[in-house]
């Protein structure tokens, strides 16, 4: 596996990043084994008065080694996800900040029953020091 991360932050308000990586597999089963890699973009901003939001844009790739007879192809699938995290830094609980997170994913594959969407809003924490 090869990934890496970079963040920049391009004023007190504002930070960039950016993710990537590639995964190679070896898998006894063919169908198991293949590469794998994403590319992730995204911001965060904090507003006067505490709120912080961010967004994260994801694509990536998954091709398969093996060739299955039932689909009569090799997997190929190619998906995007969004992401969007919101909380407010004066808003502690503790030493905890409440999060909530709201993504969608669409992964679309050569082979039908693998291509799939996903929504999820998430409700949780994050410590703060």
């Amino acid at each position: 596996m090869l990934s890496g991360n970079l963040s920049f932050a391009l004023n007190p308000q504002t930070v960039l990043r950016a993710q990537a990586f590639v995964l190679h597999t070896d898998a006894a089963a063919s169908l198991q084994a293949g590469v794998k890699g994403a590319l992730s973009l995204g911001a965060s901003y904090a507003f006067k008065g505490g709120l912080v939001a961010g967004l994260d844009v994801t694509a990536g790739i998954d091709r398969r080694d093996g060739f299955s007879i039932i689909a009569g192809a090799r997997r190929e699938d190619r998906s995007l996800a969004i992401e969007a995290e919101f909380y407010n830094s004066t808003l502690k609980v503790g030493r905890f900040l409440p999060v909530i997170k709201v993504k969608h994913e669409r992964n679309r594959s050569n082979i039908a029953l693998n291509s799939y969407s996903n929504t999820a809003v998430t409700l949780g924490i994050r410590t703060t020091y």
